[in-house]
């Protein structure tokens, strides 16, 4: 008995220094602080600078007004347009930020008529486009000879079906020339017109998921009641534009921090704000990055400096890569056409290459170009060699050279080690070669579980085809090994007095006859409390090597920065809480058990987590992401089945019916609960008593010193 408890002592010291090592911590990228980017864990990683300034241009010196701008657009040949809504004209910029003309007027009705507060322009095809915002039309002019080529009216009352004014105020047109525009205060989506001018009709209204008080106010509330709640509306966008394939990204700001801290902490992009639409209206933006496209994701929720980024615009250059411009904290977030966040630039300032107040932002080839309110001021930003090769490599991967793709990828991470981006370039590289246990491996140094997913499944296809009558003929012998040695050691433990023996026919027996087995542990004498400490001490090895070798694919946790020893003794806590409530409450129940009899039951309630986590543990290792709902349905099942057991060695133990095991389990619970609280405020209390005393003692000591 002694030389057991001894072995048990060592393996249960061993699992321990296991649990708390750390695994392999990565390195933060050796860049410049004033740039960065955030790894899967949500660590702030700096990065080289990606722009730096080239011109900057000053608006206050063009017109009779001092400027109020708040759009702007580019051409094919580099041409910025420029909206001042206060000068009522659009101004034209060649590349270099030098004043080509103004558009002030256009032609309507045979009349030469002057712009109104327009606050909105694109140009496309040679097209300008003009959102004429005080007019409440959209004039369309030659961008050469400013010559007037449409006017796209108000819609009509019938087709417009909205009390609300048009008032355009940003717009954007598609490869087939249909116009897309946002009107102030519209809340039914993107307004759409044809090549023609002619209305068709709203595209993309966001929806709002109203509350369960705001359901019950609309459904039974008072007709006061209803008038003073708040109307269930959708809410507006804020900024959009057309990408080469014809959808439409669109922004809003109204998207609350909550939802918007929520989508960050889930990984998901239901509540982002940020839309790719198509012409359906469906949001089909991918969100295959660590985080969605959201901009910063640590960020406070109060505080002088808290709430999420707010984009108010969107550019769109090659290869689908998009640049949204934060107005609340004056950056730019650059991400891929997966999601990918590629870096980060820019900040609120009054210093080159910061900004007082961002409102637009365009694509001049691989330049960047920025309009700024507070400043009145156009910069234009030139892209580094790091910005550069990551370009060059989507270019490749773009025109299917994935060799030159790799080699981009590995000229970057050799000069900037510890970038993600350019791990998982590599390991896309090496995929579409067909390398796929090369890719794997450097997808889980870039923490992309997807890819990794894929790579392992067309490992594992590589590997049947190639060894398929060798993986044929060891699965038969490794199931006849399995049935003749389990048999072997059904035999073994059976005859065995061992105690470890004895516990674990007993458990067995219990999972497949719970209530006679409980009645065996109460009323024949067979439970133990070393017995039921073996197998409590089992479920917390086992809880911890399922924590530490949790396979990739459904890891969760940083296991880095996770002391898995301080979680599994929590539980174990948590566990003998459960206890000593279950004991205290049974005697008001008159339950026949007593403590020593609710701990034996309660240990081997256990025993379907000692015996199938390490095979369904195994069995994970050899799932991928589109099997994930099986690993976690195995584990509910072995969770369930444990508090099954639970339920019958109650009533057993205790000869309960079971309308009054389920109070009692409920009440324990309540008692957990109960007596977690109690713990904390003690602990609070004891700590401000020994503070007062310290400090006491440190008073004297300074009066009498």
């Amino acid at each position: 008995m002694k030389k057991i408890f001894k072995i048990l002592s060592l393996i249960l010291v061993l699992v321990s220094l296991f649990a708390v090592m750390p695994v392999c911590a990565v390195d933060e990228l050796d860049g410049t602080n004033s740039s960065y980017v955030y790894d899967y864990w949500g660590n702030t990683v700096s990065t080289p600078i990606p722009y730096e300034t080239d011109i900057v241009v000053n608006l206050s010196q063009f017109g009779n007004a001092t400027p109020t701008v708040a759009d702007m657009a580019s051409d094919e040949q580099g041409n910025i347009y420029v909206a001042d809504s206060a000068n009522n004209c659009i101004w034209m910029f060649n590349s270099d930020l030098e004043l080509i003309k103004s558009y002030t007027n256009y032609i309507y009705d045979g009349s030469d008529r002057g712009f109104m507060a327009c606050e909105g322009c694109w140009v496309a095809d040679g097209k300008l486009y003009v959102a004429n915002t005080g007019a409440a039309n959209i004039v369309v002019l030659d961008a050469l000879t400013a010559e007037t080529l449409q006017i796209i009216e108000t819609p009509t009352s019938n087709e417009w079906s909205s009390e609300i004014a048009f008032e355009p105020t940003r717009l954007s047109t598609d490869r087939g020339g249909r116009v897309y525009c946002i009107s102030r205060n519209q809340t039914q989506g993107i307004v759409q017109f044809s090549k023609e001018g002619e209305f068709i009709g709203y595209l993309g209204a966001l929806d709002v998921d109203p509350s369960l008080w705001d359901i019950f106010i609309r459904n039974f509330g008072t007709k006061k009641m209803k008038n003073d709640s708040l109307q269930m509306i959708p809410t507006e966008f804020t900024n959009l534009i057309c990408n080469n394939d014809g959808m439409v990204y669109a922004i809003t700001e109204t998207v609350s921090d909550g939802d918007i801290l929520g989508a960050v902490r889930g990984r998901n992009a239901e509540n982002s704000p940020v839309r790719l639409l198509n012409p359906l209206g469906n949001n089909i933006l991918k969100n295959n990055g660590y985080y969605p496209t959201v901009g910063d994701i640590d960020f406070l929720t109060y505080g002088e400096d808290a709430g999420a980024s707010r984009f108010i615009d969107v550019a769109v250059g090659d290869n689908g890569i998009c640049s949204f411009l934060d107005r609340k904290r004056g950056k730019v977030f650059t991400y891929d056409y997966d999601g990918n966040l590629l870096y980060i630039f820019g900040g609120i300032g009054a210093g080159i290459g910061s900004f007082e107040q961002p409102v637009s932002i365009v694509y001049l080839g691989n330049k960047l170009a920025i309009l700024d309110q507070g400043s009145k001021e156009i910069t234009i930003f030139r892209t580094t060699d790091f910005t550069n090769q990551i370009l060059a490599a989507y270019e490749a991967h773009e025109n299917g050279d994935f060799h030159k793709e790799e080699e981009c990828w590995r000229a970057l991470e050799e000069k900037f080690s510890g970038y993600d981006i350019a791990t998982l370039g590599i390991g896309k590289a090496l995929y579409n070669r067909g390398e796929y246990k090369e890719s794997m491996e450097l997808f889980k140094l870039a923490n992309n579980k997807d890819y990794y997913s894929k790579a392992y499944k067309n490992y594992q296809a590589q590997l049947a085809e190639k060894y398929i009558i060798f993986i044929f003929v060891g699965a038969i012998l490794l199931v006849v090994g399995l049935i003749l040695g389990l048999r072997a050691i059904i035999r073994a433990v059976k005859n065995s007095r061992n105690i470890v023996c004895k516990t674990l026919t007993n458990g067995c027996y219990i999972m497949t006859h719970p209530f006679d087995g409980f009645w065996d542990l109460k009323w024949e004498g067979k439970g133990t409390v070393a017995g039921a400490s073996i197998m409590l001490g089992s479920a917390f090895v086992i809880r911890i090597l399922c924590e530490r070798l949790v396979p990739y694919l459904f890891c969760t946790q940083n296991l880095s920065q996770t002391n898995t020893l301080i979680s599994t003794l929590s539980l174990v806590i948590t566990f003998m809480l459960w206890i000593v409530s279950s004991w205290c409450l049974t005697t008001l129940f008159d339950g026949k058990g007593n403590i020593k009899d609710i701990y034996i039951y309660s240990c081997y309630c256990l025993t379907p987590y000692v015996i199938f986590s390490l095979p369904i543990l195994l069995l994970g290792q050899f799932l991928t992401l589109e099997m994930a709902a099986l690993y976690t349905s195995l584990q509910i099942i072995v969770l369930v089945y444990c508090l099954f057991l639970l339920i019958a060695g109650t009533i057993s133990t205790h000869q309960f019916s079971l309308g009054r095991t389920a109070i009692m389990l409920i009440v324990s619970v309540a008692g957990i609960v109960l007596m977690m609280f109690l713990i904390i405020l003690c602990s609070g209390l004891i700590q401000n008593i020994v503070d007062f005393i310290v400090q006491a003692i440190k008073e004297i000591g300074l009066r009498y010193s």
